[in-house]
């Protein structure tokens, strides 16, 4: 109980008393104290091995904060974590203090673990908890022992118990044949075992046993004491006893063996050996408890002595209280005669802590809790207000409470010293308190050794090598073994930083600063140059005002410098974001639709006021209220663009009308990306902003665009009807006038047989012939017209425009017009599958061919280009030729309808062409920079084809 109750105060004034030892570590492992390091920041865990001991962590398993609180009991899970919030309280002392149970990582078993710590603040932010842990499950057992038993008078009545049992189970295990009997021939060599022994040596058949393979279970580290126990033979006269571990012969289970024989002699020479063996496992185990709780009462028995601890006995019937002789020091009741419980409250509990101790009382008499408080009382012989800590048990007949039986102790001093720790304020303290702050911190760096982040070095004044340990040569960039020297150690500091450390060690030299000094700088590693961050803190000793010695600590803070100006620029980018925000015209916003439907807008810049006219925070609280504003027709196909979106996470982009509280209907465009969250609700980040303007002249283009395309579609249906009445009364007269002409050139004909040759004859023939030529011109001519002004929606087939274009090109070479011409064909479009009317593009590519003709200089190149290429989802057709090039006006005009700079052309052809050309979705344009000639384009849509068969989708 003493070491349960004062081994955390005892174990924290050794730590202080031995701060500058550098053997602190171990000797707090040694007092089975295990050592923690939590950054709250970065999550990471650091224990030691005694910590992971205690807990049942394999030095393998990697400790994380969600992980060590997983392991604490749930009844006790609530008090640890208001301790750690006390704790976690910039405005408090950052010191904590808890005692709950665990649930052992090795074997499951629940443990009682004390852990204190000291948080470190930055800002008011905790970044990092330093602490200890003990095992205090024995202690807590032996507490709850003398609670529930109140005295030792249980504890013997116990061990007395526990005692018979055992010697009943060795009795048992004796009448249950446990011993072994053998006999071994040593002239033979051999031995002749009993089946139990067979059994304890775990031998697997009836054969005889040769020693040297008894020999080879004997544990390896039994093997001398076995051996010493057969040489003393002869000195006992032939006695042999010897207790050893094997590993048994068929499953290789650790067993304790007794031996016990007696040795036959023919003079002096051992002939044979009878003994007996038994398994004592179960004794050897049985005795270590046994040891280990009479250790237990004995520390139990050594602290009721020590006087740190009293009892009480309370008659809960009669209302007053037996205390021991210490529990009346504590309390200041000098009187033998019970302790009326009602004085006790009234006249010596602190006003302040009276109902807390009522409350505590009231609950273990209900038989809801066991009895436990913590209180202040004036002690009756001097009005000393002392903190005292009482627990008990009570117990109860009938189901009524009739006696209760506890300890007390005095905890004034503890109270008191962690009030002191926790203000850290009273001046006359200032001296001690900056002793335990260097103690705090001397642990803290020792601690911080464990996780292996901090190398540790000294050096004698003035002039002293440094030593240092591995880590902190491994932080330096030293190897192992090679000679450091302070002028090396100099030598690695950056220049801009030299004068920086060498005034903080200068300054740590007076002692009236009391040595300390701490400084950041950076240092090129000597191992490969590196630059680092080093920080060095270190404390130095003077002897007769003379600085002797220095002793410190290096720590690589490259990482959390760097992190810290990441965090700074990360700051100044959020600023000038939220800046960017409010000088756009728009708001940025994020939307969330989260995984059970539920929707909002979870951040919506200022500008959203202006915008929508509603605040950002209204918004947030009712979605409904703005989805209102906007047109039902709006709204369903603007939520449809984002069910899409969220299947599919691609972007959600809609514009839609919204009726603005002050500015009526406006447009707003809304753009935004999705990303899903851990929790599986989708989240858009995007930006919505007003584009009435573009949206107003948008349609307004688009009803003037409509108005143009029916007053063309008017004009084109007139010009059908006067075109069709046209070539029939033209055609009609045509006709008449070809036949006419035909009958005037028979006759004429066979007057020529009747006459002799006469030039003037011979040219009117040729003129006839002339004539009926431009009477055929004047029928085409009338049939192109007819045929473009009831021009209707081609005929389209899938096909490829490779062979098109070789069909067209091979189509004219018997045309007589292009003899002479040579048409050159590279086609080097990768894809020309496209859904096309084969007779109207070829009727284009035939158009711009002719044009192309027709553009040739005479002096210049016979030669006209036919090339293909792909743009996009596109295939582009070129027609170049060496022509002599398109003016300026005829470029503004060569696409209208019956305009042409040639004599005998009717300016239709390239008006058809454009107008096929768009109606299969492309364009057609020509390209003019060029030194000579020019080339028409037109492209056309492509058309996937499946991989598989090729086949057009």
């Amino acid at each position: 109980m003493a070491r349960c109750l004062g081994l955390g105060r005892a174990r924290a004034d050794a730590a202080r008393a031995r701060s500058d030892d550098p053997r602190l570590r171990s000797a707090l492992e040694a007092c089975g104290v295990g050592i923690g390091d939590i950054d709250f920041l970065s999550g990471a865990v650091t224990l030691s091995a005694e910590w992971r001991r205690i807990w049942g962590l394999a030095e393998w398993e990697t400790a994380t904060i969600d992980g060590l609180n997983a392991m604490v009991l749930e009844e006790d899970r609530a008090a640890r974590t208001q301790a750690l919030a006390l704790a976690l309280d910039p405005r408090g002392p950052g010191l904590y203090r808890a005692r709950f149970r665990i649930r052992h990582g090795g074997d499951g078993a629940p443990r009682w673990v004390c852990s204190r710590g000291k948080i470190q603040f930055e800002n008011g932010v905790a970044v990092r908890l330093i602490g200890i842990t003990r095992d205090v499950t024995d202690e807590m057992a032996a507490r709850a022992a003398l609670e529930q038993q109140a005295g030792l008078a249980e504890l013997d009545r116990v061990r007395a118990e526990q005692s018979a049992r055992e010697q009943q189970r060795l009795a048992l295990a004796l009448e249950a044949g446990a011993i072994g009997t053998f006999e071994a021939d040593l002239l033979a060599n051999e031995i002749r075992p009993s089946d139990k022994l067979r059994q304890i040596w775990g031998w697997p058949d009836d054969r005889p046993i040769q020693p040297g393979v008894l020999d080879a279970l004997v544990v390896e580290e039994d093997v001398a004491a076995r051996r010493e126990a057969l040489a003393r033979v002869r000195r006992d006269q032939g006695r042999y006893a010897a207790r050893f571990r094997i590993r048994r012969a068929n499953d290789g289970a650790l067993r304790w063996i007794d031996t016990r024989g007696e040795v036959q002699f023919d003079g002096d020479v051992p002939v044979r050996v009878f003994g007996v063996s038994r398994d004592v496992t179960d004794e050897m185990e049985a005795a270590a408890v046994l040891q280990e709780q009479a250790r237990e009462r004995q520390r139990l028995a050594l602290a009721l002595q020590a006087g740190a601890i009293g009892t009480f006995e309370a008659d809960l019937v009669k209302g007053d209280m037996r205390l021991s002789e210490k529990h009346r020091e504590i309390c200041g009741w000098a009187s033998d005669d019970p302790l009326p419980v009602r004085v006790m409250d009234e006249d010596m509990v602190v006003d302040e802590d009276r109902a807390a101790l009522q409350a505590a009382r009231a609950r273990a008499l209900s038989g809801a809790d066991q009895f436990h408080a913590r209180f202040r009382l004036r002690r009756a012989n001097d009005g000393a207000v002392r903190w005292v800590e009482s627990r008990g048990q009570v117990q109860f007949e009938d189901g009524a409470p009739v006696w209760a039986f506890g300890v007390t102790r005095d905890i004034t001093d503890e109270k008191q010293a962690a009030a002191i720790w926790e203000e850290k304020a009273a001046l006359a303290e200032q001296a001690r308190l900056r002793a335990e702050e260097l103690a705090l911190e001397q642990q803290r760096l020792k601690l911080a050794l464990e996780a292996g982040s901090i190398g540790t070095f000294e050096a004698e004044l003035p002039d002293g090598e440094p030593v240092g340990n591995a880590k902190w040569l491994e932080i330096m960039g030293f190897a192992p073994g090679a000679p450091v020297t302070a002028r090396r150690v100099e030598a690695l500091v950056i220049d801009e930083d030299r004068a920086g450390r060498r005034a903080a060690h200068a300054a740590a030299r007076d002692p009236a600063s009391g040595g300390y000094f701490a400084c950041q700088h950076r240092i090129r590693r000597a191992s490969d140059g590196a630059l680092r961050w080093i920080d060095s803190r270190g404390l130095i000793s003077f002897r007769d005002g003379v600085p002797v010695q220095v002793r410190g600590v290096n720590r690589d803070v490259t990482d959390e410098v760097e992190a810290a100006a990441a965090l700074k620029e990360k700051a100044r980018l959020a600023e000038r974001l939220t800046l960017l925000a409010e000088a756009l015209p728009g708001a940025i916003y994020s939307y969330v639709l989260a995984a059970n439907g539920d929707r909002l807008f979870s951040y919506m810049s200022p500008n959203a006021r202006s915008l929508l006219g509603f605040g950002p925070a209204l918004h947030e609280l009712d979605l409904a209220r703005l989805s209102a504003r906007i047109p039902a027709d709006d709204l369903a196909d603007l939520l449809t663009a984002r069910d899409v979106s969220y299947r599919h996470l691609t972007p959600w982009a809609a514009t839609f009308r919204y009726n603005h509280p002050t500015r009526g209907e406006i447009w707003l465009s809304a753009d935004s990306r999705p990303a899903r969250r851990d929790d599986g609700a989708m989240v858009w980040h995007g930006y919505i902003h007003d584009v009435t303007e573009r949206e107003t002249a948008a349609r307004a283009l688009a009803e003037s665009e409509a108005r143009v395309r029916a007053l063309k579609d008017e004009r084109l249906a007139a010009l059908e009807k006067m075109a069709a009445s046209l070539a029939h009364e033209v055609n009609q007269a045509l006709a008449a006038g070809a036949t006419l002409l035909a009958v005037a050139r028979r006759r004429f004909a066979s007057a020529r047989l009747r006459v002799e040759a006469d030039p003037d004859l011979d040219a009117a023939a040729k003129a006839q012939d002339k004539a009926a030529d431009q009477l055929l011109r004047a029928g085409r001519i009338i049939s192109r017209v007819r045929e473009f002004s009831r021009h209707g929606e081609p005929d389209k087939t899938f096909r490829n425009l490779h062979d098109i274009v070789r069909e067209t090109v091979a189509g004219l070479e018997d045309d007589a017009s292009f003899a002479g011409f040579e048409i050159e064909i590279r086609l080097e479009a990768a894809r020309d599958a496209v859904l096309i009317d084969r007779t109207q593009i070829a009727s284009v590519l035939i158009n711009l061919l002719q044009n192309a003709r027709q553009a040739a200089r005479p002096e210049g190149p016979r030669t006209i280009v036919v090339a293909s290429r792909n743009h996009d989802q596109d295939i582009v057709i070129s027609v170049i030729d060496y022509g002599s090039g398109l003016s300026e006006d005829v470029q503004s005009h060569m696409f209208e309808l019956f305009w042409t700079t040639k004599r005998s052309g009717m300016g239709v052809g390239l008006a058809m062409a454009k107008a096929i050309v768009e109606a299969h979705y492309g364009s057609i344009w020509p390209d003019v920079a060029r030194a000579e000639g020019t080339v028409f384009n037109f492209s056309l849509p492509l058309i996937e084809t499946s991989a598989a068969g090729g086949e057009m989708e």
